[in-house]
């Protein structure tokens, strides 16, 4: 029981450390507007355009944004279960039972990991597609003509 509370507890410790690290490398100012922010050059709110396409494409970008976030949370705590495992290992010294112990972690957290990744690819790839037929639809309403009597 004790060393269950103890990887929870160096698990929460990870994610808090992740939690405090993130904020200060996201909240870099871009006021010169660097190349790696695409849309920084909005200076005021009559920049902003309320186009349909773009409030569409705006809410599909921002919920495969979060999706790609929280998947890209679950991969750096797999992460440290890798390393966990890998440490584990590495330290057994002769004990077959720490060394299967350590194996067993990591080769389910590399299992996790190819879970996580082939999620990742399976969202880019629903979203590539809701985009394709976005803007076939797009095009295929503007180039139609009215129908003259």
């Amino acid at each position: 029981m004790k060393t269950i509370i103890n990887k929870v507890l160096a698990v929460f410790w990870l994610i808090i450390l992740w939690l405090s690290i993130s904020p200060t490398a996201l909240a870099q100012d871009n006021a010169d507007c660097n190349k790696f922010w695409a849309k920084c050059h909005v200076k005021d709110i009559n920049d902003i355009h309320t186009d349909d396409k773009e409030a569409n494409d705006n809410l599909l970008t921002t919920i495969k944004n979060a999706i790609n976030w929280i998947l890209g949370l679950l991969a750096t705590i797999v992460l440290c279960f890798c390393i966990y495992g890998w440490f584990k290992m590495l330290t057994s010294g002769w004990d077959t039972k720490w060394y299967d112990a350590g194996w067993k972690i990591l080769k389910n957290a590399l299992l996790w990991l190819a879970v996580i990744l082939l999620a990742w690819m399976i969202v880019s790839v629903i979203f590539w597609f809701v985009a394709t037929l976005s803007d076939a639809n797009q095009t295929q309403a503007s180039t139609q003509q009215p129908l003259s009597n």
